[in-house]
């Protein structure tokens, strides 16, 4: 549990300050899915699923969960790892069903 707070922490610090070369908005984080290898992360964050990828960062609204088939959409773009998206999407529309998101 301590070693991924460790990940997120320290891989959320580096988007926010610029560290990596690339600064991202990061509302209050709730969970990190996808790793290093992939170079595709995906971010639960209150506000929604944020990617935070090499070439490209994305959001999408809680509130817009059901306007679209997003893994459809999502996974077939070049560089997504779509896995980690997955995870993300539906943790986060599971938190939103429960009014915990």
């Amino acid at each position: 549990m301590f070693e991924e707070l460790r990940v997120i922490l320290k891989t959320a610090y580096s988007r926010i300050s610029g560290a990596s070369g690339v600064t991202l908005s990061l509302f209050p984080v709730i969970q990190l899915c996808g790793d290093d290898q992939s170079g595709d992360r995906w971010w639960i964050t209150d506000v929604g699923v944020q990617r935070d990828g090499i070439m490209h960062s994305y959001t999408i609204p809680k509130e817009r969960f059901s306007s679209l088939d997003w893994d459809r959409h999502v996974a077939s773009r070049t560089g997504v790892d779509v896995g980690a998206f997955r995870e993300a999407l539906e943790t986060a529309q599971a938190l939103y069903a429960g009014g915990s998101l």
